[in-house]
């Protein structure tokens, strides 16, 4: 429960897109350099083997930031299944008292 008795849910999710969108901004903002990093191995026969990802090269407020962004984010994915799950619990109890 939050304040005034009301469980949270996905309308009280929205309230975190704009603090993400300034997260992601600032991230932006503290990112030094994008860079490539190889993840495989080299096969004589068919050269490079693996994928390539992009990592951000991060200041240290930047480290800061992506970790407060990530955990926002996963709050966020947390309580838009506590909601999913809240609303089939409610369905499901609707059903079996009809």
């Amino acid at each position: 429960m939050i304040s005034g008795d009301k469980w949270v849910d996905t309308d009280a999710v929205r309230n975190f897109e704009p603090l993400i969108r300034r997260l992601d901004a600032e991230l932006e903002d503290e990112t030094i350099a994008i860079v490539q990093v190889f993840h495989g191995h080299s096969d004589p026969d068919h050269g490079a083997v693996g994928t390539v990802e992009k990592r951000r090269d991060l200041t240290e407020k930047g480290k800061t930031v992506l970790s407060l962004l990530q955990s926002l984010r996963r709050l966020r994915y947390m309580i838009e299944i506590a909601d999913a799950r809240i609303n089939a619990e409610r369905l499901v109890n609707r059903r079996l008292h009809v």
